[in-house]
């Protein structure tokens, strides 16, 4: 029996935007979880417990990293990949002693530096060259010689926000999470078909 649906039902709003995403970056398609007790890999199957910080490399961002983790400790608290509010994850996010939870490229991509090295060496050579100068004017002296950088669009799609305003979690969140931290190193990797 199918649990997560392979053409993203016609009721999220943002679908076309993360098809063209998708076929722009030559992605794998993202599939919403819309069966969450059927899923092959829950959410107690992630470990998240004591001395965890972050999803390491599973979403080649920390901070994208790090919001994935209080999503998958909200699933564990509601028991599986069930559609949750900004509420629902607010309030686990408060719990922990934080506020203003993000969701840092999880649900929308975010413009990022095409080549950070070659802009860091601009900024670092323009630096040099402005060394007695007032940092502010310097660095407005950089802005207007050299323009704006290059951007690539990183991230998005792994949650979608539904029309219904609550949030579903992808196959690809979910896999990259379990692959990041598995709750059992000895698990048998679960392969998720489409």
């Amino acid at each position: 029996m199918e649990c997560y649906n392979t053409i993203v039902p016609a009721k999220f709003e943002n679908v076309t935007s993360i098809k063209k995403q998708i076929t722009k970056k030559g992605l794998m398609p993202k599939h919403i979880i819309i069966d969450g007790s059927k899923f092959p890999i829950q959410p107690k199957d992630i470990h998240i417990g004591k001395g965890f910080e972050h999803f390491s490399d599973a979403f080649d961002n920390m901070e994208t990293e790090a919001s994935a983790y209080y999503v998958v400790r909200l699933c564990q608290k509601l028991g599986g990949w069930i559609p949750f509010t900004l509420e629902q994850i607010e309030e686990v996010y408060r719990e922990a002693g934080h506020k203003g939870f993000t969701f840092n490229r999880l649900v929308e991509s975010e413009a990022v530096l095409a080549h950070p090295a070659e802009v860091f060496g601009q900024i670092a050579e323009h630096a040099s060259l402005c060394r007695n100068m007032n940092p502010v004017m310097a660095s407005l002296s950089y802005a207007m010689s050299h323009g704006k950088a290059e951007t690539v669009d990183k991230g998005g799609g792994w949650i979608v926000m539904g029309t219904d305003n609550k949030y579903h979690v992808t196959d690809d969140f979910v896999t990259r999470c379990f692959k990041s931290s598995p709750a059992r190193r000895n698990m048998q990797a679960v392969e998720v078909s489409s």
